[in-house]
């Protein structure tokens, strides 16, 4: 269940639903263990409006993304929900697992649609 990015848009789209989260923004590089340069960095440039907090999650998520690597395992929807979680965002989780549709997911798709397909075409 990694995350591509490609689904980043969304899971930001997700993210900024939450007030919460929202006017607490810097939080995002918390949860993330987003190193303090970086942090501060996009905290600033949201201050002077040249990023917006949609901008904002999106570089965060990004760095997260980036130093995890690119191995199977890393940046999964499974280790950011578990994130959220402990950090009182249960809700912004469900909402991720539920409307960002892992590769897993598109893999079992794919599968059921080649199956009916092929059901249908017998």
């Amino acid at each position: 269940m990694r995350i591509y990015p490609d689904q980043v848009p969304l899971i930001v789209d997700i993210l900024v639903q939450d007030p919460d989260l929202t006017s607490n923004h810097k939080h995002v590089a918390t949860i993330l263990d987003t190193p303090a340069h970086t942090a501060l960095h996009s905290a600033k440039l949201v201050d002077i409006g040249a990023f917006t907090i949609p901008e904002y999650f999106t570089n965060i998520i990004f760095d997260w993304m980036a130093r995890k690597g690119a191995t199977p395992r890393s940046c999964t929807m499974t280790e950011l929900c578990g994130l959220l979680r402990c950090t009182n965002y249960g809700e912004v989780a469900e909402r991720l697992e539920k409307n960002v549709v892992t590769s897993r997911q598109v893999a079992q798709i794919a599968t059921n649609h080649g199956a009916g397909y092929l059901a249908h075409t017998a």
